[in-house]
């Protein structure tokens, strides 16, 4: 929870915030200085080429596949959990988020060039269960899919794989930016996964416009800082 103040975009508000108490108690110069601070913050992480910069250091870790060749012949696919929700008044494809999406098409596509292969969706709750179902829809066998609902966390995800499927030569499915903490904790638990990164976010051309401050890039600036706190964070606990 803590570790969510840290991120880029909260952390500006928070310093907005504290600039508003400033005005209402009178200290304009600590106003004024809380008000640059958090400007000079979203100047500098809103704009696309710093905001790509540090997505792109974690996403060029772990190259993508191209073939069968580069999975080592493994017969289990496993895809770490997005989030995802049912609706009553939502088709089945817009019951799951941005991530959770690309790992689910990154994950049958593989399945595809590995015929033989199960897949194992690790998650927390009804998020692996709507994920199979989706799959499902999508033309894999209900029968191939395996979940594993107890994981609230990637490190748990790893332990709860190693349980579920052994010392299987496996396939892991997760976004780009996500993938080296992954990699880490599944290789702490003994494992060693073939790694098959999706949604990329890292921009590959650059327009004038990405050159300016905007919303949107502060978003992949807070992705890609949560992403180091975490990597710091398991590191600090010994989960990688």
């Amino acid at each position: 929870m803590y570790s969510s103040l840290l991120v880029p975009s909260n952390l500006i508000l928070l310093l907005a915030a504290a600039g508003l108490l400033c005005l209402a108690t009178r200290r304009k110069r600590a106003a004024l200085r809380f008000f640059t601070t958090a400007l000079a913050l979203y100047v500098f992480l809103g704009t696309a080429v710093l905001s790509s910069w540090m997505i792109a250091s974690l996403e060029k870790q772990y190259p993508r596949v191209q073939a069968a060749e580069d999975l080592r012949d493994a017969k289990q696919i496993v895809i770490l959990a997005g989030y995802a929700e049912k609706h009553p008044l939502l088709p089945l494809s817009s019951c799951v988020n941005f991530p959770s999406a690309y790992r689910l098409v990154e994950g049958l596509r593989i399945a595809r060039m590995l015929p033989d292969s199960t897949v194992l969706v690790s998650g927390k709750g009804q998020v692996p269960a709507v994920m199979k179902e989706l799959l499902v829809s999508m033309g894999m066998p209900a029968g191939k899919i395996q979940l594993d609902r107890d994981s609230v966390n990637t490190y748990e995800s790893a332990i709860n794989v190693k349980r579920l499927a052994g010392n299987r030569q496996l396939v892991l499915v997760t976004s780009a930016g996500h993938m080296p903490r992954a990699v880490r904790c599944f290789r702490k638990v003994g494992l060693d996964p073939a790694p098959a990164p999706t949604n990329h976010m890292r921009m590959l051309r650059y327009r004038f416009t990405d050159f300016l401050p905007s919303p949107a890039q502060l978003v992949y600036s807070d992705l890609a800082v949560r992403e180091y706190i975490g990597i710091f964070w398991y590191r600090l606990t010994d989960r990688i």
